[in-house]
């Protein structure tokens, strides 16, 4: 064949231990001209020593170390007792980190649980990879199947599982007091640094986010996923630069493109003026997780005033995620749909897909948008129950106990004109202003007061990040809404007497919504408000 050399390999018995052997031969002598050794203490160290010990072969064979970071597929020390299921499982790690998790790292964990059912940590890569298309309800379960297992599998298995099934639940406490356990115990863990900067993303702490993000980039050249993360939360705080900046890594240095880029590149050429941004949905078209890539652009339609793009496509999104029989991922796109037709006051249509989402699915995933949609509208008492039950079920969930529960009651308190209970019922939420909606409740509620120098206030955390707002089209997350935000800002502005400042709000707001449909009740409301204040 022409080859000049090629590896083998030995694993040897050596009492309770295994001696590991990767050699390097040349082909026409048989001479061994480069070989490494290493010692596994027992039968579950075996893999980690091959891993090693090739790793140690390519780099003294000339290889170097960037290739070696972006070709191997990096070990894992997962408890399997099947080298099958343990090799189905490194293919889908190979899937997961270039960011293609359906369908091909799913079905590689599948795999990986058909070979070995007790396989702890293919069921928590299988939650993990629900949970990043919105898919919560399924994301806990075989999570929880990950957690039932935990007492078969290493301490590090073990802190991966706990902390990641914490962090399903919405348990925001306990997850980051679990990661920053996680990585103060292995500080090297590019994944343990990863999960710890979701896990402030759900808390609303974004600069502590992206620090994190970045970390496990800068240990973890080969994760597609890592770069792509750190792109999108840079981005979410208006710094498009360095967004930009970790696209390109992920394209040059992690080899390749997945949902979460082609989103971020979307929502980046949108933020710079360029007018192709749409053709991202071209790509995402005939991808089963392209749904998320639409969602994203949804929420670009919504800030333009485009509420009629907007629904098609959050229509459309949840059929293709209902076509997967991923009822949660559906629920909270119809959901959040149902929640921005609210927050416009078209009611009709925000009942509509509000009862459409909870039809579907009764889940964290979307309940939190469809109550909050139905409280807003009239419907106080159903989004209530709703709201309600969901708390008692889950009684550990940040989320849903200290914000999304609040929330309801605090849209019900602004349709009952009881606008000085607002602030109380929001009280144990401010900590997650900036994951919430809450900037918009509490500045509606001190313009109603008549007291515009504390809705500036209320509202100033909605305006600090235009990006952030256009970040929510998975669905089961909020953040406040810029648009809005600005527009409550600019009506506190003219009732406090700075016609200056509120004309440069409307004007700003005018701009972005010169493309808005005829019947986009804000826009004309601003441009009203806007001649009003020049009189």
């Amino acid at each position: 064949m022409g080859v000049k050399a090629y590896i083998a390999g030995t694993i040897a018995p050596l009492g309770s231990s295994y001696v590991i052997s990767v050699n390097a031969v040349n082909c026409m002598t048989g001479e061994v001209f480069d070989r490494e050794q290493e010692t596994a203490s027992d039968r579950t160290n075996v893999l980690n020593a091959v891993s090693t010990a090739a790793t140690k072969l390519r780099a003294h064979l000339g290889e170097s170390m960037a290739s070696i970071q972006k070709l191997s597929t990096p070990f894992t020390n997962v408890t399997t007792s099947s080298l099958q299921a343990f090799h189905a499982f490194s293919l889908g790690e190979d899937q997961h980190r270039m960011g293609h998790d359906l369908p091909e790292a799913e079905s590689f964990y599948k795999e990986a649980l058909r070979l070995d059912p007790n396989f702890a940590m293919a069921y928590a890569r299988l939650g993990v990879v629900y949970a990043n298309v919105g898919a919560t309800n399924k994301s806990i379960d075989f999570l929880k199947k990950a957690d039932d297992l935990r007492e078969r599998v290493t301490e590090r298995e073990r802190m991966y599982i706990e902390s990641q099934y914490a962090l399903a639940q919405n348990d925001v406490p306990k997850a980051l007091e679990s990661y920053k356990l996680f990585v103060d115990t292995y500080p090297h863990d590019a994944s343990a640094w990863n999960n710890l900067a979701i896990t402030y993303q759900s808390a609303g702490d974004l600069e502590l986010s992206a620090e994190c993000f970045k970390k496990a980039w800068d240990m973890a050249k080969w994760d597609n996923i890592a770069a792509t993360n750190a792109a999108s939360t840079y981005i979410g705080l208006d710094r498009i630069d360095l967004g930009e900046h970790y696209l390109e890594d992920a394209q040059k240095l992690a080899g390749g493109t997945d949902v979460s880029f082609h989103s971020s590149r979307e929502l980046s050429e949108y933020l710079q003026g360029k007018p192709d941004w749409e053709g991202e949905l071209q790509w995402a078209a005939p991808r089963p997780d392209g749904f998320l890539v639409e969602a994203t652009a949804a929420m670009i339609y919504f800030e333009q005033g485009r509420m009629r793009e907007a629904n098609q496509h959050w229509e459309h999104a949840g059929q293709r995620t209902e076509q997967q029989h991923l009822s949660d991922s559906a629920g909270a796109l119809y959901g959040t749909r149902a929640m921005q037709d609210a927050l416009v006051g078209d009611c009709s249509n925000a009942r509509s897909a509000a009862h459409q989402a909870l039809k579907i699915d009764q889940s964290a995933a979307t309940v939190p948008m469809a109550a909050l949609a139905l409280a807003y509208c009239g419907e106080g008492a159903a989004a209530l129950k709703e709201s309600e039950r969901l708390a008692a079920e889950q009684p550990t969930n940040t989320l849903v106990n200290l914000v999304y529960l609040p929330q309801v009651k605090a849209a019900i308190a602004l349709s009952e004109h009881k606008y000085g209970d607002v602030a109380k019922i929001l009280d144990a939420a401010a900590p997650y202003t900036m994951g919430s909606k809450l900037p918009q409740l509490l500045g509606a509620a001190s313009l109603a007061l008549h007291n515009p120098q504390q809705a500036i206030t209320d509202f100033k955390p909605g305006i600090k990040y235009r990006a952030l707002s256009l970040e929510q089209g998975a669905g089961n997350v909020q953040a406040p809404d810029y648009t809005l935000s600005l527009l409550g800002t600019a009506r506190a502005q003219a009732l406090s007497g700075d016609k200056a400042g509120a004309a440069q709000s409307y004007q700003k707001l005018l701009a972005m919504w010169k493309n808005a449909d005829a019947d986009f009740a804000p826009a004309a409301e601003a441009k009203r408000e806007a001649a009003g204040i020049q009189k």
